[in-house]
């Protein structure tokens, strides 16, 4: 051994650099050249003795030149990583503080939840209002009675009748005044309630 000694970086695995047949690099024992050693070889970290040892391994050791190839070609991917440029185009800091100040604060989103509830309150207030408003108007007019609910109490006729005066009713027509304010009954008789 010519007593040159070989540094990994400080991990405390140093080992004797001889001749080609010197004992290794790396922790996996005597001639073996892990793949920190390649990569600091790759990188140009070892000396010109070191970095002629390695090269002597792997100019008889096919393994070690497909371990030091594929080692190569993901320091070149990564190479190429580092020169896409990934800054934020100008202006976008800006742009995403102006479109955040933008959005509405904590009490408008709580003042429009809070208008949207009304509003479907509100609308299920009408309809249930506009199904009692229908059911009156049905049981008034003599068409639904309580006592054969969901039957039409009325002949097809007086049902026509009653409609033509509740349409004149509503036009102010003179000729709704005329007759006295009928109901349908069942069995056909009308007459006041």
């Amino acid at each position: 051994m010519n007593g040159e000694r070989f540094d990994d970086g400080g991990h405390g695995r140093d080992a004797e650099l001889g001749g080609a047949d010197a004992a290794g690099f790396g922790a996996a024992g005597f001639g073996v050249i892990d793949d920190r050693v390649l990569q600091r070889y790759l990188d140009g970290e070892l000396s010109a003795g070191h970095a002629a040892f390695v090269e002597r391994r792997l100019s008889a050791d096919a393994e070690l030149r497909a371990r030091c190839a594929e080692q190569r070609s993901i320091v070149q991917l990564l190479g190429a990583a580092r020169g896409v440029d990934r800054r934020a185009p100008a202006g976008f800091t800006a742009a995403v503080v102006a479109a955040a100040r933008r959005l509405p604060d904590r009490q408008q989103l709580e003042r429009a939840d809070l208008t949207a509830n009304m509003v479907r309150l509100c609308r299920r207030l009408l309809m249930a209002a506009a199904l009692v408003a229908g059911a009156g108007l049905l049981w008034r007019t003599g068409l639904l009675d309580a006592g054969h609910a969901g039957t039409v109490q009325a002949a097809p006729d007086e049902v026509r009748r009653e409609i033509e005066r509740m349409d004149a009713l509503l036009i102010g027509s003179p000729a709704a005044g005329a007759g006295a304010p009928q109901t349908v009954r069942p069995g056909g008789a009308g007459g006041g309630r």
